[in-house]
C-alpha cells in the first residue's frame, strides 16, 4: 500500500483498488475505519489502466505508515484482496540513477514493423493458439505471449488481420476481441501464471471456491482437468491474471 504523507494537515492518504463494482465508500468506511481514523475516501468515475475501480483513504494521525500500509495491504472483501499500486505521481519521482538508456536503431525494429498486439477472448486457450490460426487462417503465425491476455503476431499484413478478425477462412468466432498494430507505448498491466493452491478441505472443494481462495492474488482464468474431475484433491493448479510480480509468496 502506497502512501503520501501531508505534515501540515497530519493526514496520510493510500491508494487502493481491486474491489468489486457494488461496493459503496459507506463499506469501505467500516472495513478501513478498524485500522485508524478515516477522515475520507475517494473513489473517482473513472477507472484505472487496468479497467479497475480505484480510490485513495485518508487516515490522520497515523504514527508507522509502513505498519499502516501492511495492514491494509491485508484486507480482504467479499473473497478479493485490496490491491496496492505506487500512483503515478510517484512513479515519476525516480532519479538518475534509477534509468537505464538504451540506445535502439531502426534495423534491430524491422521484425515489429508488420507485428500486430491482439488481445485474447480466451487467455487459457494460448497454447494451443498457433495450431488453431494455422487451420483458420491457413498461415505459418508464431503468437508469442506477451503478459495478461496479450499476444504478439508478426508478419500479418491488414488483409490477414481483418480476416482473423472476422473469424478466419471458416467464419469460426475470433480468437480475439481486439487487434491494433504494435506500438512501443504498448504495456501489460498484469500476467498471467499458474498457481498451485495446497491443502483445500476437501468440503469445499468445487470451483466457485477456489475461485474465491485465489482471488486474494487475482482473478481466476481456468482450472486444470484434475481439478474439476477431483483426479488429485492434494493441490489445486489454478491459472490466474494478477498483477503481482513474478515471485508469489503468500498464505490464506
Amino acid at each position: 500500500m502506497t502512501c503520501i504523507i501531508n505534515d501540515r494537515k497530519n493526514i496520510s492518504s493510500f491508494y487502493f483498488t481491486r474491489f468489486t463494482d457494488d461496493i459503496t465508500e459507506n463499506e469501505l468506511w467500516q472495513h478501513f475505519k478498524r485500522w485508524g481514523d478515516v477522515r475520507e475516501i475517494f473513489i473517482p468515475n473513472r477507472r484505472n489502466y487496468n479497467g479497475r475501480r480505484y480510490g485513495f483513504v485518508q487516515f490522520k494521525g497515523v504514527r508507522d505508515v509502513q505498519q499502516m500500509a501492511r495492514q491494509l495491504d491485508n484486507i480482504v472483501i467479499g473473497g478479493q484482496k485490496l490491491f496496492d499500486n505506487i500512483p503515478k505521481y510517484n512513479q515519476e519521482r525516480r532519479t538518475h540513477e534509477d534509468m537505464v538508456h538504451l540506445n535502439v536503431n531502426k534495423e534491430e525494429t524491422k521484425w515489429l514493423e508488420d507485428a500486430w498486439v491482439g488481445r485474447l477472448t480466451n487467455p487459457a486457450r494460448f497454447e494451443m493458439l498457433e495450431e488453431e490460426l494455422r487451420w483458420e487462417l491457413g498461415l505459418d503465425l508464431a503468437p508469442r505471449y506477451l503478459g495478461d491476455d496479450q499476444v504478439l503476431l508478426t508478419g500479418m499484413n491488414e488483409d490477414e488481420a481483418e480476416r482473423l478478425m472476422n473469424g478466419g477462412l471458416h467464419g469460426t468466432i475470433s480468437h480475439f476481441y481486439s487487434l491494433e498494430k504494435w506500438k512501443p507505448n504498448l504495456r501489460t498491466g498484469n500476467r498471467m501464471v499458474w498457481v498451485h493452491c495446497w491443502g483445500i478441505p476437501l468440503q469445499v472443494w468445487d470451483k466457485n471456491r477456489i475461485r474465491q481462495i485465489v482471488g486474494t492474488m487475482g482473478d481466476m482464468v481456468d482450472v486444470d482437468e484434475d481439478v474439476e474431475t477431483k483426479r488429485q484433491v492434494d493441490r489445486a493448479r489454478v491459472l490466474i491474471r494478477t498483477p503481482w510480480p513474478p515471485t508469489i509468496k503468500h498464505v490464506i
